[in-house]
């Protein structure tokens, strides 16, 4: 059997599928580059294995090569296409050109499908830096799409994007997507991250990327928080554990809300960190406070369950109430 050698860096995402391979593989082995394998060989013929492919499960590597056609690149398919698995002899001269495009001379076309190529990028929900890492941790892609809880995706943005493997620039680049909200368009929504460029936890928390290609495509927008029938602790519960928002409606089965009101109140993490609504009419508010910011977390440590004092103004319970999923404090107004 001919050596094996997966051509990577050392990005997680690489190890995992080098591991992979390995698992199957024992006797596989890594290299920086063609000529970094073939200097490592120990056998004639050597297998080079690139990255950004996925060798299938059926593929056995026991191809044997004649010895009058030891001079020729023996390419494998990669789906219907022929820039995957290669199989060079250790004495074959490669240009730098040849590998960068993988557009090799003197070579052979074999008809066995040995692998498939990643078009579709893996995704993850990410509102904090702790989830930015455990992405970047368990990608089985070489670039994943970064979205929150607190936006969804406009009907025709289809995380479609993909990159070739002679497009270094993108495929190394964080790439940003303009965001509507409120009319307005920024770049603070969703993202395509790379695995070769990690972003910082400021980065992260303020979802700005320094160093990134914003692209003119609309990608996302607010998303409507979730809305709960809570009538009991339990259901309060319930909805915390469930809730795919950052903030929700509570509501009672007891009430009806009036045909005007649509459940479409947004706020931007662009707003200020406490904001008080009232309702003239009843006398009643609706408050909203910003989970990051620990001097409102202080300002709620000695309410009640049925008053509520912030500051000098003591508010009813009255109404409806929007909820913070992270601080688990109720409200009730």
């Amino acid at each position: 059997m001919y050596d094996i050698f997966f051509i990577s860096d050392n990005t997680t995402y690489s190890d995992r599928k080098f591991l992979k391979l390995k698992s199957r593989f024992p006797l596989v082995k890594r290299a920086k580059s063609a000529i970094d394998a073939q200097q490592k060989s120990s056998t004639k013929m050597l297998w080079i294995v690139p990255s950004d492919i996925t060798v299938l499960d059926t593929f056995k590597f026991d191809f044997k090569v004649p010895q009058w056609e030891e001079e020729y690149v023996h390419k494998f398919k990669n789906d219907n296409s022929y820039d995957g698995v290669i199989l060079i002899s250790k004495l074959k001269f490669l240009s730098t050109n040849e590998i960068n495009y993988r557009f090799y001379l003197n070579t052979k076309e074999v008809d066995i499908r040995a692998s498939e190529a990643v078009n579709m990028y893996d995704q993850f929900v990410v509102d904090s830096y702790e989830e930015y890492l455990f992405a970047l941790e368990h990608t089985t892609t070489e670039l994943f799409w970064m979205t929150s809880s607190n936006i969804k995706p406009v009907d025709d943005f289809k995380f479609d994007l993909h990159f070739k493997f002679d497009n270094l620039y993108d495929r190394q680049q964080n790439h940003a997507f303009i965001h509507i909200e409120d009319g307005n368009q920024t770049y603070d929504g969703i993202f395509l991250c790379s695995t070769h460029t990690a972003l910082s936890q400021r980065e992260i928390e303020h979802r700005f990327p320094v160093d990134r290609k914003e692209w003119d495509i609309i990608a996302s927008t607010y998303k409507s928080y979730d809305r709960f029938v809570v009538d009991s602790y339990d259901e309060y519960l319930y909805a915390l554990a469930h809730t795919t928002t950052e903030l929700f409606w509570m509501e009672s089965c007891n009430i009806k809300p009036v045909d005007n009101f649509k459940f479409d109140l947004f706020f931007s993490k662009r707003m200020p960190n406490m904001i008080m609504i009232e309702n003239k009419t009843t006398r009643s508010f609706i408050i909203l406070i910003h989970i990051t910011v620990s001097s409102c977390v202080q300002s709620m440590q000695n309410y009640h369950r049925k008053k509520l004092n912030i500051g000098s103004q003591l508010i009813e319970r009255n109404g409806i109430l929007l909820l913070v999923k992270q601080v688990g404090m109720t409200l009730f107004l």
